[in-house]
């Protein structure tokens, strides 16, 4: 369990990188390129995803959802485990692209941390329980509960993943 010293440094670290993650994507925008977490391959899954040229958003419904669980050191704990037996893989343990599995994919997993400073929490949940190309959906598998705490989780990437490591436990 990590102490609340700990939790509230990871909430201020989330807090900190969001605009560093804006600004870096604005900066992409305006030159007309894609920031990595706007990068995503695979094939579209259903009619309601876009198709892997275009930018992949959750439906506006979706998007402003407002995330219901509440942020907790437990949540968190739980939350990196699915993490790292469900995501890491692909994604990396910081959520940067880099996982053992990326060099197999078709295309690059996503820079979910940085995609995870611009995005809403409505947008990210909408994105893991539905899936896209090679990245599965997680709605049939994981609770609500379940993704909505790995939302926390990844808002907190890559800080509570070095909180998380032994040595710091």
């Amino acid at each position: 369990m990590i102490s609340h010293r700990l939790f509230f440094g990871l909430v201020l670290t989330a807090f900190i990188a969001a605009p560093l993650s804006q600004s870096y994507a604005a900066h992409h925008h305006q030159a007309g390129t894609k920031a990595p977490a706007e990068t995503m391959s695979g094939t579209h899954a259903s009619p309601t995803q876009h198709a892997p040229a275009s930018h992949w958003s959750a439906p506006a419904a979706e998007k402003v959802q407002s995330n219901p669980v509440a942020m907790s050191s437990e949540g968190l704990m739980e939350a990196g485990k699915i993490y790292r037996d469900n995501c890491a893989g692909c994604h990396g343990a910081e959520g940067l692209g880099d996982g053992p599995v990326a060099k197999d994919l078709d295309g690059a997993p996503a820079n979910i941390f940085a995609m995870a400073q611009s995005h809403s929490d409505g947008d990210l949940r909408w994105k893991i329980a539905q899936g896209r190309g090679e990245m599965p959906g997680w709605q049939d598998v994981l609770s609500d509960t379940q993704i909505w705490s790995l939302v926390h989780y990844i808002k907190t990437l890559p800080a509570f993943h070095v909180a998380d490591r032994p040595e710091h436990r």
